[in-house]
């Protein structure tokens, strides 16, 4: 008998109070009955003035690549939560760093990559940071290194003659398109593997998502750098390698992560 009271109704689950909210960069929706989103690119808090039902995504930060493999991406969850008019915490997990290089001649200590950071909404909602490509694991295209979490994509895995692709990330085309965010509506794609051979090869091309692609060497002269994660999308970093002459190319940094949250608004 009255539809558009049923349907606010569902909208926030409580009551017939539209939701209202702020924190993050907001946007939407257009039509009633759309989505409004709230984009965290950075640790912040998100204020609920009316209770209601949201939905949210929160996408860890890539690994670095490391010497030969990918890191590998951030997990990306999804879920839906009631909660209570209050303030809630975002923590938004920053990209690992990339190996050390070192130029020809030397022989010092280099630092490894290291793994990305964390993210969360309300504390419990969390998504762990993707490994660096020095730490170990298994990628998304069954070669070593790079472990992924909760959907990210693996890093790709450095051999002789051709570095393998990273894992793809996860596929969230309704979440990019309202906010501008990853890539091709996939997050969290892992950092290619580097390629490294006498002859010419191929380097690994990051996953879907926005990882980044592994370098390469090819004789003694020709060297070409890893790419980093496209930023904001919790993707991998590309591997980096070890050149001639003792020489070692970086590794290049994975990509923050990201928590998006959304809640339906009937009166736009």
């Amino acid at each position: 008998m009255y539809p558009q009271l049923g349907l606010r109704f569902r909208g926030n689950n409580k009551g017939f109070r539209e939701i209202i909210a702020s924190g993050g960069t907001i946007s939407g929706p257009s039509d009633a009955g759309g989505y409004r989103y709230h984009n965290f690119i950075s640790s912040g808090t998100f204020t609920l003035d009316v209770r209601g039902t949201i939905e949210y995504m929160v996408l860890g930060g890539g690994g670095g690549g490391g010497k030969g493999w990918g890191g590998a991406a951030g997990g990306v969850l999804t879920g839906e939560q009631f909660l209570e008019a209050g303030a809630y915490s975002v923590i938004v997990g920053g990209g690992g760093r990339g190996a050390d290089g070192r130029p020809v001649f030397t022989s010092y200590r280099m630092s490894p990559s290291s793994s990305g950071g964390y993210s969360s909404f309300n504390s419990t909602n969390r998504s762990n940071g993707g490994a660096g490509g020095d730490q170990g694991g298994t990628s998304g295209n069954g070669h070593v290194r790079g472990t992924a979490n909760g959907g990210g994509g693996g890093g790709g895995s450095g051999v002789n003659g051709s570095g393998y692709t990273g894992g793809n990330g996860t596929l969230l085309s309704d979440w990019a398109s309202a906010t501008g965010t990853g890539v091709s509506g996939y997050y969290g794609g892992g950092g290619g593997g580097s390629g490294q051979t006498s002859s010419p090869g191929s380097r690994g091309n990051g996953g879907a998502g926005g990882g980044g692609r592994g370098g390469m060497t090819v004789g003694e002269n020709d060297n070409f750098a890893p790419s980093a994660a496209t930023a904001r999308t919790g993707s991998g970093g590309g591997a980096g390698f070890a050149g001639y002459e003792n020489r070692h190319i970086a590794g290049a940094s994975g990509a923050s992560g990201l928590v998006i949250i959304r809640y339906r608004i009937y009166k736009p």
